[in-house]
């Protein structure tokens, strides 16, 4: 995949499959039958505020909702937001990825339980799903929580053609039965085509850099994999027009040199993924070097290797002299776009943003 491609990812419909096994974690489907979330000490409150604005965040429209009983939602529950193959199945994933990087796990009743609850009418419905959303240990089987995938590429998948999830979903059925407007969407942020993209060099020739720009230094691994960066100050953040690079690896590994304007650099993508739930950034000044770090996109650690001897041994140039490692810290977020996987990424051993409440600093979250 190249770069530009991974720019306007959000155009994508149908994602690529990444190779399959059966100890993978699938980030890229949304868990489908009687499903619900928890997350441990949450109120009813809590779940239905989070679920409205994890599911306005992708345009999917009012949800259709049937009442042929006369009381409560009925069988066609739901959901302009889960229907239309996998297109609204990558919207849907959006959403309960949103859940999870805010701290949710995902658990689904059996087929036979799963169905006696639903057909409960509405006060019925909601007193007895209540008690399952903050438990620490409910009914069903666990699927998946946040558990930091993205930094272990080899151990996750994104589904090639994303299902769309069943019309029996017990958490937005309790939340529309408590009177939320799920599915109904906020402010959406448009598809980018205008980035001004700084082409990185394939080289072990480090450059220092001109005025008022840096230089930033990285090896990448992992096959056709990409990984693209983004200024923080720039586009989504202040509405300007975005301020990119990115490349793709290889199986033995490529070095990139790229000179870039100075100030705060964030990972926007990795692979089809898209960090805007959160990623780490760093900091780069007028007239510095970074060195970045040498990235695994398809191993069982994505990194980064951030060792000074091994990049000295192998580049040259009078960048050489003043160049430093970069100093990481996870946390930044971006407004998502649509038409992508979205999903944390951390780097495990760095410090978080101040104020960061998501992935591993969400509130309530129980590590499996």
């Amino acid at each position: 995949m190249n770069f530009r491609l991974i720019c306007m990812i959000a155009v994508i419909v149908v994602l690529p499959a990444t190779a399959s096994a059966q100890s993978r974690t699938e980030i890229g489907e949304v868990v489908t039958g009687y499903a619900f979330y928890n997350r441990v000490g949450a109120t009813p409150a809590e779940h239905d505020s989070d679920l409205t604005s994890c599911f306005a965040i992708v345009p999917v429209g009012r949800p259709r909702v049937t009442n042929p009983s006369g009381t409560g939602i009925g069988d066609s529950l739901v959901m302009t937001w889960v229907w239309g193959g996998a297109v609204q199945g990558l919207f849907a994933v959006s959403g309960e990825n949103c859940m999870i990087a805010r701290g949710w796990r995902v658990y689904r009743l059996s087929d036979a339980e799963g169905a006696a609850t639903y057909q409960l009418s509405g006060t019925e419905f909601r007193e007895r799903v209540a008690p399952w959303l903050g438990s620490a240990t409910p009914p069903g089987t666990y699927y998946r929580g946040f558990n930091n995938e993205a930094a272990h590429p080899a151990r996750y998948s994104t589904a090639s053609r994303p299902g769309a999830p069943s019309p029996r979903h017990l958490s937005v059925r309790f939340a529309l039965e408590g009177g939320a407007q799920v599915g109904i969407p906020g402010p959406v942020t448009p598809i980018r085509t205008d980035y001004d993209m700084r082409q990185p060099e394939r080289t072990t020739t480090v450059h220092r850099p001109g005025s008022g720009n840096a230089v930033v230094v990285l090896m990448v691994r992992g096959g056709s994999r990409g990984i693209s960066f983004g200024r923080v100050s720039d586009g989504q953040h202040a509405g300007g027009r975005p301020i990119v690079f990115g490349m793709t690896g290889s199986s033995r590994g490529r070095w990139h040199v790229v000179e870039v304007p100075a100030g705060r650099w964030r990972i926007n993508h990795t692979g089809v993924v898209n960090h805007c739930l959160g990623s780490p950034s760093f900091e780069v000044g007028e007239g510095e070097v970074v060195y970045a770090g040498d990235f695994d996109l398809a191993g069982a650690n994505i990194g980064p290797q951030l060792d000074m001897t091994f990049a000295t041994s192998a580049l040259e140039g009078p960048g050489l002299e003043v160049m430093r490692t970069a100093e990481y810290e996870n946390g930044s977020t971006v407004a998502c776009v649509v038409g992508v996987v979205p999903y944390p990424l951390e780097f495990e051993g760095f410090p978080f943003a101040s104020g960061y409440r998501s992935g591993s600093m969400a509130p309530g979250r129980v590590s499996e």
